[in-house]
This record gives structure tokens, C-alpha cells and sequence, in this order.
């Protein structure tokens, strides 16, 4: 049998039951759900109660059962299609499915199309029967998963790859902890040898040192030899020198003696003109300086006299006759200006002798130079060794033809080869312990080349196991974030005031504002810890909890309120919202006030929302309503059809 729903658009839709089958039962059991069931099952090959396969197919009939599903989003038209006897699924309007493609892979990418999964569509979708607290009643692990699907993601997904992740690395950090530990031993090893090898280089350039330093200690008492023989040749050349100097200087001294006097006389002589011409600069320079300051003074005066308004003698108006006033002083100012010019003519003519008379200075200054005076001074110096009378001169000339005697010179020569060979025999003992090297030092940059090569490695090794160890603590933060106590926590937190939200607007039209409730994503334990577990409490304005005090109707609007919010939740998230919602028996423990509640509030929500499936057998809920369609399943003999005409 063939049944098309038109579920698109469709506003508020009322499903009742007809059962021509069996005289006992009236609506129940005519297959009122099957409707939502076969929606499931096309979307996700799966219905509401886990029924998967050829267990979804008509038991009445062995045929080939087709779920075939028409939808249209802001992408296109698209279908999904499945078959069960035999089993087949195939899609058309979805972007980047394959020919052939696997059946679990495809269902992957119809739930993306979709932006929802199952548990989306059991929680946000379809208020069921028999599930009305689905959400709040379900474990922690459920809700999170839950929530997961609802915005789109897959913590739980992805907590599992972020455990294998680590296991991966814990793995790879205890291969890397166990080569470092080797190449730590390798490189022990190899550092060992090369301090070992150290020490006997450092044994050998010790004695090399002991032994040069004694060389050079006798090498510094050879020099001191040599040393002491050159000096007594340089004093004994010396003094031959003195002696000859010391003779030329006696010749020398007289007629030095007698150009010196001559050459300070001319001085003194020429110093004492430069004296006297520098005294009559002085006076003339004075008498210039004394014309100047008359002449600058009686300017002054004038000036002043003609600034003033009368003369401070007679009186007489000057303002008015300056020129005039000026007239009868113009021979006392020449008077003045001529003697400063004379003056300053006198001292330029004084100023020329005293340059001449410098000129004659230096003149007899030159003709005896200071080189000349320290010669004079030296050989009187000298000449004033020698004692007095012609004895003293003759002792010095025997001195001298003693010292430049052949005796006494190859006595010194002598003394000074035997040094010098000494000192050369030592030089070559120094260069060949000195050129001595250590038979290890071949064997020596080899051990270092193998520790370089072994600290190398071990490095190498060290920084793995510090990224691998680093990628595990990266790991763990995973581990930890994708858990229940991470961003899934911090997620479910972030969307508690938004179903708040929802929760308060629905419970105002479900119970006229009687009754309010909240979600919490933490829960208080028996042993007085507080523990993660998205929980909902109600309270109603006459005192009494929904979980506790409330009756069965009062429930089943809290659970209406939270489904709805739930919803809200998922379409929230959700870039394509589902335009199909199902409220399957919700009237159940409601009274004739609730059910008026819900019908107001059923109606208003279907009609915004495209269509809602109004799923029941209460004939006082399908009597009240206003539903823009009403469908009846009636089961017959071979089956189930629907009857779209009420």
C-alpha cells in the first residue's frame, strides 16, 4: 500500500486513529506513531524505538518496503531513498556523493544536509510517547551527546581520537625515552675517554712545561753571562771612548771658551739697546694712551653741551645754534686730535726701534746656539775630571793605551764565545722540547669526533622527547577538553541561559506563569560534592517542585516546556531548522484547564513553525482543537492507510 504525506506546510495537523481490525481497542495501536516512525526510518534508517532493517518493513507483507523522502532546503531539492527486501539507499541533490558509495558513509553526509542526527530529531523533533523527559532523564553521557548533535559537533568523536592520539604518543615517548637513555650512555661513554685521554695530554704538557721551564732557567742564567761579559766589553769601550773624547775635549775647550765670551758679550750689549728701546715704547705708548682719553673726553663734553638745551655758563640757548657752538671749539678739538696723532706717531716711530733692536738680539743670540753652550758645558764638564797640572793628563793617556791593549781585548772576547756557545747549545735543547708533541693527539680528536657525534645524537634525542613529551601533555589538555569536565561542560554552560530563556517563555503560556524552571549543568551530590549533570528543577507559585510535589498534568507541561526549549535549542544552532515537529499523546494527566493551555499553545507554536503533527486518542484534546488538517490512521486487515480526508 502506498502512502504520500504532504508534510510540508501543512500548520497545525491533527492525527486520530480508526481500528476497524479489533473490537477491544478503538485509536490505540492503529499505528498513529507509525507516521513518525517512517519519517525517522527514511531520514536515518532507524526508527524512534531503535528499530533498525526489515524490522521498520509491514509485518503484514513480505513485498519490498520504500521510505521515499522529498525535501527542500536554501541548497535545492533533494531525496533520500530506501529500500528493505532488498535493502538499498540512494540520495539525489546532495553535493559529493559517489557512485556505489558506502551506505554508512552516505547516511554521514544525509545527517550533514540535514545539520541534525537522531538523537536531534528524537529530542528537538518528536515530543514522543512514552518519552516525554527523554532530555532531562537522560544520563550525563547521553545529554552530552545529546548536545553534542544539537550544535553540530562530535566531542565524543573526537575524545576518542584524542585517547588514541595519546596512547600513540605515550608510546612513541617511551621509545624516545629509551633511545635518549642510550645515547646517554653512548655519550657517558665516549666523554669518559676523551677526559681520560685529556688527562694524559695534560700529564705530558705538564712535564713538557717542568722541562722547559728549567731550560729557560738556565737559559736566563746564560743570558745573565752574556749579559755581564757584553757590559764589560761596552765599559771597557767606554771608557777607551771617554779617555779619547775626554783628550779631544782638552783641545777643544780654549777655543770654545773664548766664542762664548765674545758671544755674550754682543748679547748683553744688544739686551741691554732692547731694554732701553722697550722703556721709551712704554712712555710713548703712556702718552699716547693719555691724548687718546683727553680727546675721547672733551668729545664727551661737547657732545653733551650740545644735547642740553642751554649752555650751564651763560644760559644761551644751544639747541638752536649747535653748529655755531660747535665752531668756537673747533680749534681746541684740532688741538687735541693733533696730539693724539702725534703720540701715536711717536710710538709707531719707538715701536720700530725696539723691532730693530730684538733683531741685533737675536742676531748675537744665534751666533752662539744652544747646541754650542751644551758642548762648552759638556767639555768643561769632562775637562774637570781631569786633576790638575800635566800629570793628570798623562795618567789618562797611559789608561788609555792599557785599555786598547791586545791582552786585556782577547781575554773579553774569549769570555763572551763561551757564553754565546752555552746560550746557543741551550736554544736547541729549548726547540726540541718545545717541537715534542704527544704521541695521542691523533687518537685523541678521534674520541672527540665519536662525543661530538654521541652529544649530537643525544641532543637529538632529548629535543624528541621533549616534543613527543610536549605532544602528550598537548594530548592530555585533549583529552581533558573533549571530556565531560571540558569544552563539552563549558558548551553546555554557554546554552543554559538561552533554554532558560525558552523554558520561562513556554511556561508562561503552558501554566499562565504558575510555574517556572531552571537548567543547571551542575549537580549537588550525596556526599556533598557538586558534580556535572544538566538537570531541570521546577518550582510552582503555590510552593510545590514539579519533581516532587506536582501532579501528573503539571509534569507533563514542565516536560512540553522542555522539550519545546530543546528544540528551540536545536534549531538555534541549526543553519537548515527542520520544518517538522511531532507531539505524540502529549495531552496525557492534563486537565480540562491544561488541555485548553496546551491546545492555545500547540496551535500557536505549529502554525510558526511550517507543520506540527498532533499525534492522539484523546477525544477531548481532537474535539477542542483547531487543526488546519486532520489525518486518520485506519488499520484494516492488510494494513494501515491514512485517511487525509479527517
Amino acid at each position: 500500500m502506498r502512502v504520500t504525506l504532504p508534510l510540508a506546510g501543512q500548520g497545525l495537523v491533527l492525527v486520530r486513529g480508526r481500528n476497524l481490525v479489533a473490537q477491544a481497542a478503538d485509536a490505540n495501536g492503529v499505528g498513529k506513531t507509525s507516521i513518525v516512525n517512517a519519517v525517522a526510518s527514511a531520514l536515518f534508517g532507524e526508527d524512534l524505538a531503535g528499530r533498525v532493517a526489515d524490522a521498520v518493513a509491514c509485518r503484514f507483507t513480505t513485498g519490498t518496503c520504500v521510505l521515499h523522502a522529498e525535501l527542500e532546503d536554501s541548497l535545492g531539492a533533494w531525496t533520500i531513498t530506501r529500500t528493505r527486501r532488498p535493502a538499498k539507499l540512494s540520495t539525489t541533490g546532495i553535493a559529493g556523493v559517489l557512485a556505489n558509495e558506502d551506505s554508512r558513509v552516505l547516511q554521514k553526509k544525509i545527517e550533514q544536509r540535514l545539520g541534525f542526527g537522531l538523537r536531534t530529531f528524537a529530542s528537538a523533533v518528536v515530543f514522543g510517547q512514552g518519552a516525554f523527559d527523554r532530555f532531562a532523564q537522560a544520563d550525563q553521557d547521553e545529554q552530552m551527546r545529546m548536545l553534542d548533535e544539537i550544535q553540530g559537533v562530535d566531542y565524543r568523536g573526537h575524545l576518542e581520537r584524542a585517547r588514541e592520539w595519546r596512547e600513540g604518543l605515550r608510546g612513541k615517548l617511551a621509545e624516545s625515552q629509551l633511545r635518549e637513555t642510550t645515547e646517554r650512555v653512548r655519550a657517558d661513554a665516549a666523554a669518559a675517554s676523551v677526559a681520560e685521554m685529556t688527562r694524559a695530554r695534560a700529564a705530558f704538557d705538564e712535564v713538557k712545561e717542568e722541562r722547559l721551564a728549567s731550560i729557560a732557567a738556565r737559559r736566563e742564567a746564560i743570558l745573565s753571562r752574556v749579559d755581564l761579559v757584553e757590559r764589560d766589553i761596552a765599559s771597557a769601550a767606554a771608557e777607551v771612548l771617554g779617555l779619547e773624547a775626554l783628550l779631544l775635549e782638552i783641545a777643544k775647550l780654549a777655543p770654545l771658551e773664548a766664542r762664548a765670551a765674545e758671544c755674550k758679550e754682543k748679547a748683553a750689549t744688544a739686551k741691554a739697546e732692547v731694554s732701553a728701546r722697550e722703556y721709551e715704547q712704554k712712555l710713548a705708548a703712556s702718552k699716547a694712551a693719555d691724548a687718546r682719553v683727553a680727546l675721547v673726553a672733551f668729545k664727551s663734553k661737547l657732545e653733551d653741551l650740545l644735547s642740553g638745551g642751554a649752555c650751564p655758563a651763560c644760559r644761551r640757548d644751544v639747541a638752536t645754534r649747535r653748529e655755531e657752538v660747535r665752531s668756537l671749539f673747533d680749534a681746541e678739538l684740532a688741538a687735541l686730535t693733533g696730539a693724539e696723532a702725534a703720540a701715536v706717531a711717536s710710538l709707531e716711530v719707538v715701536g720700530r726701534g725696539v723691532d730693530a733692536a730684538r733683531l741685533v738680539l737675536a742676531a748675537a743670540n744665534k751666533s752662539y746656539d744652544v747646541a754650542a753652550e751644551g758642548a762648552l758645558a759638556q767639555d768643561r764638564a769632562i775637562v774637570g775630571l781631569v786633576p790638575a797640572g800635566q800629570g793628570g793628563v798623562d795618567d789618562y793617556v797611559a789608561r788609555l793605551r792599557e785599555m786598547t791593549g791586545e791582552p786585556s781585548a782577547r781575554r773579553r772576547e774569549k769570555l763572551l764565545a763561551d757564553a754565546r756557545r752555552d746560550l746557543a747549545g741551550v736554544d736547541r735543547e729549548r726547540d726540541e722540547e718545545s717541537a715534542r708533541v704527544w704521541d695521542g693527539a691523533e687518537a685523541l680528536e678521534a674520541v672527540r669526533g665519536r662525543a661530538a657525534t654521541a652529544s649530537e645524537a643525544l641532543a637529538a634525542a632529548v629535543s624528541r622527547s621533549a616534543r613527543v613529551f610536549a605532544a602528550v601533555a598537548l594530548s592530555d589538555y585533549w583529552v581533558e577538553a573533549f571530556g565531560d569536565r571540558g569544552i563539552r561542560s563549558m558548551l553546555v554552560a554557554g546554552v543554559a541561559d538561552y533554554v532558560n530563556e525558552r523554558l520561562a517563555a513556554h511556561l508562561e503560556k503552558l501554566t499562565c506563569g504558575e510555574a517556572t524552571t531552571r537548567m543547571s549543568a551542575q549537580t549537588a551530590a550525596k556526599s556533598g560534592k557538586v558534580r556535572d549533570r544538566i538537570s531541570f528543577v521546577t518550582d510552582w507559585s503555590w510552593g510545590g517542585t514539579g519533581s516532587s510535589d506536582g501532579s501528573g498534568g503539571m509534569d507533563r507541561r514542565r516536560d512540553l516546556a522542555v522539550f519545546a526549549a530543546v528544540r528551540d535549542l536545536a534549531e538555534s544552532r541549526s543553519a537548515r531548522p527542520f520544518p517538522l515537529k511531532v507531539l505524540d499523546e502529549p495531552g496525557d494527566n492534563l486537565d480540562a484547564r491544561g488541555k485548553e493551555m496546551f491546545l492555545r499553545w500547540v496551535e500557536s507554536e505549529a502554525r510558526s513553525r511550517g507543520t506540527g503533527l498532533l499525534i492522539t486518542h484523546d477525544e477531548a484534546i481532537a474535539s477542542q482543537a483547531d487543526p488546519d488538517a486532520v489525518w486518520t490512521v485506519v488499520m484494516e486487515r492488510g494494513g494501515a492507510r491514512v485517511d487525509f480526508g479527517g
